[in-house]
C-alpha cells in the first residue's frame, strides 16, 4: 500500500534543491531533510498529504509524501504513511514494520524513456514521526528513519533520515 501512495505522489512536480544547509522548518508545502550514513545528502522539496487505500480495498493509509525532483531523471522521494483516515494526533509516534506507522526513502537516477539506471532505497527499521502541528490546511512535523539501505536490492550499509515537513493535502 505504500509503494501505491508513493507512485501516486511520484507523478507531481516539485522544486528541489541540495545546497548543504542544515535542515530547519520547512515553509508550507516544503519540506527539509538530512541523509547520513552511506550517503551524505541534503534535501528540500515538496511535501503533501493525502489518503490511500490497498488494492484489496480494506486498509486505508494516511501518508505524508516528500520528494525532491533534481531533473526529468533524478528524484528522491520520502514517504511516511500511519494506519487511518486521518492525520496521526500530535505527538511523537514510533516508525517500524510492526507499527502503525512506516517510513521509506528513496533514490531513483533515470526515466522511463531510458529505463532506471540506479535506484537506492530504505525500509526503515525504527524511527519516528513527531507530528506538532495539525489542522485542515497543513500538517507540521519532524521525521527520523534508520535502516540498511539497498541498492539495486542489495545492502549498501546503515542509512538515516531525518528532516522536518510542512505538508499540505494533494490537490
Amino acid at each position: 500500500m505504500c509503494l501505491r501512495a508513493a507512485g501516486t505522489f511520484g507523478v507531481l512536480l516539485a522544486i528541489g534543491c541540495s545546497d548543504g544547509a542544515e535542515p530547519g522548518v520547512a515553509p508550507s508545502g516544503q519540506f527539509t531533510a538530512q541523509v547520513t550514513g552511506s550517503q551524505t545528502l541534503y534535501l528540500a522539496g515538496s511535501a503533501s498529504t493525502s489518503t490511500s487505500t490497498s488494492a484489496f480495498g480494506t486498509d486505508t493509509v494516511y501518508w505524508v509524501g516528500m520528494l525532491e525532483t533534481l531533473s526529468p531523471a533524478e528524484r528522491r522521494t520520502i514517504l511516511v504513511s500511519c494506519q487511518g483516515h486521518g492525520a496521526p494526533g500530535v505527538g511523537t509516534h514510533p516508525i517500524s514494520p510492526a507499527s502503525e506507522c512506516q517510513g521509506t526513502y528513496s533514490r531513483t537516477i533515470g526515466s522511463p524513456s531510458i529505463g532506471v539506471s540506479r535506484e537506492d532505497g530504505l525500509y526503515a527499521d525504527t524511527g519516528s514521526v513527531t507530528i506538532t502541528r495539525r489542522s485542515d490546511q497543513q500538517l507540521q512535523g519532524s521525521f527520523r528513519l534508520e535502516g540498511q539501505m539497498t541498492s539495486f536490492g542489495f545492502p549498501a550499509g546503515p542509512l538515516t533520515v531525518t528532516g522536518t515537513f510542512v505538508a499540505v493535502p494533494m490537490q
